[in-house]
């Protein structure tokens, strides 16, 4: 645990609803401090967390039933595009961001081909 002083804490709600089957049909999610509205409905979210005991992530990748395909590519690409901008800002490794993100739009333009086919 960390040693700094808790000055403040600040909450961010995710809630889940699910059909008879328990598939989620319902994503919302709150972070009043962030400026997001209280349950700001959602049709998919990626979280991923970095486990301080195990060393490890932990991740829970949930989307709902009205999801469509074409939605859920753009969701991965952005969220790589994301993943480049994470490591370029975190370890200062541009070349390595720059390689992400050429992979990410590769990724995308294979997804979209396949979608002709």
């Amino acid at each position: 645990m960390s040693n700094q002083k808790i000055e403040h804490e600040s909450e961010i709600r995710l809630k889940v609803g699910l059909d008879t089957h328990r598939n989620p049909v319902r994503l919302t999610w709150t972070a009043e401090e962030g400026g997001i509205e209280p349950d700001r409905e959602v049709k998919a979210f990626f979280l991923t967390t970095w486990d301080k005991k195990e060393n490890n992530s932990m991740r829970m990748d949930l989307w709902t039933t009205e999801f469509m395909v074409e939605e859920m590519q753009s969701l991965v690409f952005q969220h790589l595009m994301s993943m480049a901008d994470v490591v370029g800002r975190s370890t200062g490794d541009e070349k390595s961001a720059q390689s992400l993100r050429q992979f990410a739009s590769e990724l995308m333009k294979q997804m979209q081909s396949r979608e002709i086919e």
